[in-house]
This record gives C-alpha cells, sequence and structure tokens, in this order.
C-alpha cells in the first residue's frame, strides 16, 4: 500500500503494540500532528461493562428528583 511521506514518518514515531498511557499518547498525538486543520483523535476504552446484564441499563438514570423514572429490574 502507498501512503504518503509526512504519514510514514510519523508511523515510524510510536510501537503499534504498545499500550501507551493517556499523557503519552496525547504527547505522541501532538507531535506527529501534520495536518493544516484540527486533526481527531479516536480513543478506544474497555469499561468492563457487560451489556447482557441488565442492571447496565440502569446506569443512564440518576438519584436526582428530575431524573426519569427507572426501568423495571434497577437496583439503584
Amino acid at each position: 500500500m502507498k501512503v504518503g511521506k509526512k504519514y510514514a514518518e510519523s508511523v515510524k514515531s510510536y510501537e503499534h503494540s504498545k499500550a501507551y498511557d493517556t499523557a503519552e499518547a496525547v504527547n505522541i498525538t501532538l507531535n506527529t500532528a501534520k495536518a493544516k486543520f484540527d486533526e481527531t483523535i479516536e480513543l478506544h476504552v474497555r469499561l468492563g461493562v457487560d451489556p447482557a446484564r441488565q442492571t447496565s441499563r440502569c446506569a443512564a438514570f440518576s438519584s436526582f428528583p428530575t431524573a426519569p423514572a427507572r426501568p423495571r429490574g434497577c437496583s439503584l
């Protein structure tokens, strides 16, 4: 696959298989920015939440008086 010179140079500045902490990842991103516009960062986060569990649907509901009613089965 043919890529541009700036892209190829930026790719060399980090390891693909390494998981960076947030501060280090942001520094690498800022240092490799080559575009004349605001670039986008894609973030992947593993929250450890099981979407199949019924209680995970309750996270959007709070205990404030103005909050909507909780769905059936929520144990908050």
